[in-house]
């Protein structure tokens, strides 16, 4: 069995060997991708990166390597069937210290997350222990778990994480200029390139994110988002998921079929950390449902 076997996701790297590992990011040859499992049923979206601008380390692999980490991997250790094994995190020069596979492979990140309570590795942590225990009766998983044997029990094998913006802690404070977005690198891979077919394939997908990003709830820009991800959705298809009197999230499942998208607000999920039966309950079971 390869290590990956997501076709949508292989075939971004068809054709590409040895490629240069670049210095800086290059969004045009070596876009920005994402983290954790390829063949996992559940897509996290979230605005840009922010806490990564503090630690080199994390930026150069997680954003400049990304692509290169992911090319390595399929074409160069696809006999692997073990996404913990160590050698994935000694395969030489620029790409050494880290595993696509699980964010946290890296030390710095590690610290980061660790000394950051209220982190988003955290609280997908909570959302997803919330579906998998409520649907498959499986104890908790922990975002700490690494060990090289044990995949299985990472966070991060239930999940594939990325971003809708590729420049981090944009200088406009959260205002995103969205047609830019479209007609940058990025937006270009995702609307029309196999990057976009590959998020396209998973069956459920989240995107955290304020509506300067995700636009207001019925309008063009959220109809133009939720597209990004399921042309089947339109503004019509909206489920709303309230808990307590507040609006937590819109879910979008359309009879065409495709990915349902739930849409919920960031500062809403932070807010909802302190209470693991709104965030791993409202959200995760009831909202996303099962994975």
């Amino acid at each position: 069995m390869p290590l990956i076997r997501n076709l949508d996701f292989r075939k971004i790297f068809e054709g590409l060997n040895n490629i240069v590992i670049p210095q800086d990011y290059k969004p045009q040859e070596y876009p920005y991708i994402g983290l954790g499992n390829p063949d996992a049923n559940i897509l996290f979206v979230g605005s840009e990166k922010k806490e990564e601008v503090n630690f080199p380390q994390i930026l150069q692999h997680e954003l400049v390597y990304n692509f290169v980490h992911w090319c390595n991997l399929i074409n160069e250790h696809s006999t692997f069937n073990d996404r913990f094994h160590p050698g994935l995190k000694l395969r030489g020069n620029q790409l050494d210290h880290f595993n696509p596979f699980s964010p946290l492979s890296l030390d710095e990140t590690c610290l980061a997350v660790y000394k950051l309570g209220n982190h988003t590795y955290r609280r997908i942590e909570t959302i997803i222990n919330g579906i998998t225990l409520n649907f498959n009766s499986t104890p908790p998983k922990s975002i700490f778990a690494i060990s090289p044997k044990k995949y299985e029990d990472s966070i991060f094998s239930k999940c594939f994480l990325t971003e809708l913006s590729d420049h981090p802690l944009p200088a406009q404070n959260g205002v995103w200029d969205f047609t830019g977005f479209k007609n940058s690198a990025r937006g270009q891979h995702i609307l029309k390139g196999s990057l976009g077919k590959f998020y396209r394939s998973f069956k459920k997908i989240v995107i955290y994110a304020g509506r300067s990003y995700t636009g207001d709830v019925g309008s063009l820009q959220r109809e133009e988002i939720i597209q990004m991800f399921n042309p089947n959705l339109t503004n019509l298809d909206i489920q709303v998921g309230a808990y307590d009197g507040v609006e937590l999230y819109q879910k979008y499942v359309s009879e065409k079929g495709g990915a349902e998208v739930v849409i919920t607000e960031n500062h809403l999920i932070t807010a909802m950390y302190n209470n693991p039966f709104v965030l791993g309950h409202a959200l995760g079971v009831i909202g996303i449902g099962e994975i």
